[in-house]
Parts: structure tokens; sequence; C-alpha cells
């Protein structure tokens, strides 16, 4: 992700007259991606608590079933290219 934030911002930069704008720029272009990063790691945070032995129990026979899920997903986080993406509308 910090990869892909330094990728935009200096593309916002080279673009915009001033700071202000050029990271006004930068969180409307972020802010989807950044949205739906969070959302997705605080769900598989979530999945993967378990409280009270029952739930641990559970969650550890059901956890390697759903494994290959969570790589399916991680994929498409790291297939996203910011340098493919249109950085900065002119």
């Amino acid at each position: 992700m910090a990869i892909e934030d330094a990728l935009v911002l200096a593309a916002c930069l080279e673009v915009e007259q001033d700071y202000d704008s050029a990271f006004r720029r930068y969180e409307t272009l972020r802010r989807n991606r950044i949205e739906l990063v969070v959302r997705i790691t605080a769900g598989n945070s979530a999945q993967k608590r378990a409280n009270g032995w029952f739930g641990l129990l559970i969650r550890d026979l059901v956890l390697p079933f759903l494994i290959p899920l969570g790589i399916q997903t991680a994929r498409k986080f790291f297939r996203f290219r910011a340098d493919h993406a249109p950085l900065v509308q002119p």
C-alpha cells in the first residue's frame, strides 16, 4: 500500500500547482481502495478471533477450509497495479 501511495502522490504532486491541491487529488484517488482494504482486513481479523474453548475448536476445524478463500482475496490485492491505473486525470 505504501508503494501504491507513493506512486499516486508523486503523480499528483507533478500535476498540481500547490500541495493542498495535490493532497486533495491524492485523497480522492486513493480513498476507495484504502476503504476497501480496511473493510476486508477488519473482516479477516474478526473471523480469526474466537471466544471460549468451543469457538476455538470450531475456528481450528474450519480455518483450513477458509485459508484458500483468504489466498484468493489476497491475490486480488496484489494484482492491483497503481502504475497501470490512471493516476491523474488532467
